[in-house]
């Protein structure tokens, strides 16, 4: 019979094969719309500027202004970090303006970054417009926040605005400390940055300096120093295409002031899911949900945990489902997940290679569920292995929870009638609450549930819960009673037979 430590054991190993970096996570140093709503009318695509093949310092000019549609202005907000449910807002909000033909679609932009994936996932949106784009960068365009600026087709600064800093980092786990990601990854990001600058016609180097302190940018940002242009310098770099106090004073300056300026804002299903797909929500949902699989393994019938746990994970994909991260592939994966616990649960008793393969599936969906990017992206760019931190690092949680349940789970009646889902009563001669007659000890009965490690078994009419010191027994075992301990009866397995 196999002991809950032992799957506390397996946890151990699975964290240690995880690597190092278990507790890591990788982010774009941290943005998030708020918004208002409306609709919009016809609007003439932009041609990008031809491709600046080198750094030119001094000769960059701001590009003209193509003539505008008749349409209106459409209007998102970037004033928080960049997480994985902004982008299919952005998505969204591109959607709108399109079909409303808008004359320009406008980012104001005050972002201290956020995760890679979704930089990414809005940044492919702002390439793909078929409106003219423009970011105003009204005080900081940081990290993930500078991606996004260079794929649209016009910047706008306020004065005291900032735009760089683009480098990945990652944190070792929640709060800890922010370290510098790998070579590798760096190399992801700089190529990523270089390709969305010639897109757009801007200096590749300018955009590679903000993401690798190797480059030399002699006057701005030397060796060994990273790019963060300021307001001052965003001329010199081209990276500055119109300037302007505020919002009004720049569509003023457009021509575009007394157009009507539709702003977009999340519906309640994005701010509901942008909630649980926070970094933090989503962890507590894994950790709360790992738990209340594995706690099912360890008491009778299907219960509150597993009911509660079945929930938190549901709950997960819900959210990751609307903001477009989830799927089909990883909710059939989970669901396949949950079918191979329940076969262990209810058929095949134990921890064996079913309930493996359930965790697994279930880590598996879990992880993928949190990456925004194709699988070979996802890869090159650390965001999967970041996700598998993640996942390792709820499991870790849900295994110190599973500690503190078996410690405190023997000894507290109430709770173990709330997981168990039933109360003990008495049952022919049987009285409930009462104490186990001393006299029981040393007599061998079959267990009438399966013992996982508590459970039922029948003896002189009497109906008796038990428990195992850890092992799972399979209904119809001959058990023997071992002792009375803390109210209710600890039994063991009787050599030989064949159901144990």
């Amino acid at each position: 019979m196999r002991s809950p430590f032992r799957f506390l054991s397996t946890i151990f190993i699975l964290c240690c094969l995880a690597g190092p970096g278990v507790f890591a996570q990788e982010v774009l140093p941290p943005a998030s719309p708020s918004a208002e709503a409306g609709t919009a009318s016809a609007a003439v695509p932009v041609p990008p500027a031809p491709p600046t093949p080198s750094y030119l310092p001094n000769s960059a000019s701001p590009r003209p202004l193509a003539t505008l549609g008749t349409g209106p202005v459409v209007l998102i907000h970037f004033t928080d970090v960049v997480d994985l449910g902004i982008a299919p807002f952005v998505q969204r909000a591109l959607t709108q303006a399109e079909e409303a033909k808008a004359a320009l679609f406008l980012v104001e932009m005050d972002t201290p970054g956020g995760r890679v994936d979704a930089a990414l996932k809005i940044r492919d949106a702002l390439l793909a417009s078929k409106v003219p784009t423009m970011v105003f960068i009204n005080r900081q365009a940081i990290s993930a926040g500078a991606l996004i600026t260079f794929a649209v087709d016009y910047i706008a600064w306020a004065p005291g605005g900032t735009m760089g800093a683009a480098t990945p980092v990652q944190f070792d786990g929640p709060g800890g400390e922010m370290k510098e990601s790998s070579e590798k990854i760096v190399s992801f990001m700089r190529g990523v940055m270089r390709a969305t600058a010639e897109a757009k016609g801007r200096d590749p180097l300018v955009a590679e300096a903000m993401v690798d302190p190797e480059m030399d940018l002699p006057g701005f940002a030397p060796k060994g120093k990273l790019l963060t242009a300021s307001y001052v310098q965003a001329p010199q770099l081209g990276l500055l295409d119109f300037k302007a106090e505020d919002r009004g004073a720049l569509l003023t300056q457009l021509g575009l002031g007394e157009r009507q300026v539709v702003t977009v804002q999340e519906n309640w299903a994005e701010k509901v899911a942008r909630a649980i797909t926070h970094p933090a929500v989503s962890s507590i949902l894994m950790s709360l949900g790992i738990l209340g699989i594995i706690i099912e393994f360890y008491t009778p019938g299907f219960g509150l945990a597993g009911i509660a746990g079945a929930a938190c994970l549901l709950t997960f994909f819900f959210g990751h489902m609307v903001v477009n991260l989830a799927g089909l592939e990883e909710l059939l994966l989970l669901l396949l997940g949950l079918v191979l616990v329940g076969v262990e649960v209810f058929l095949v008793p134990g921890f064996g290679l079913a309930g493996v393969a359930g965790v697994l599936a279930i880590l598996g969906a879990l992880a993928l569920a949190l990456v925004g990017l194709r699988l070979d992206l996802a890869l090159d760019s650390g965001v999967l292995e970041a996700a598998f931190v993640r996942v390792f690092g709820a499991l870790a949680v849900a295994g110190l929870g599973l500690l503190a349940f078996i410690r405190f789970f023997p000894s507290l009646r109430p709770v173990r009638r709330l997981v168990l889902k039933e109360t003990i009563a008495a049952d022919a001669g049987g009285v409930a609450g009462s104490p186990p007659d001393p006299g029981l000890v040393g007599q061998t009965l079959r267990a009438e549930t399966a013992l996982r490690p508590v459970g039922y078994g029948r003896l002189n009419g009497q109906r008796l819960e038990l428990q195992t010191q850890g092992q799972h027994l399979a209904p119809g075992t001959l058990v023997r009673i071992l002792e009375i301990h803390d109210g209710h009866l600890l039994v063991e397995p009787v050599d030989g037979d064949d159901h144990a």
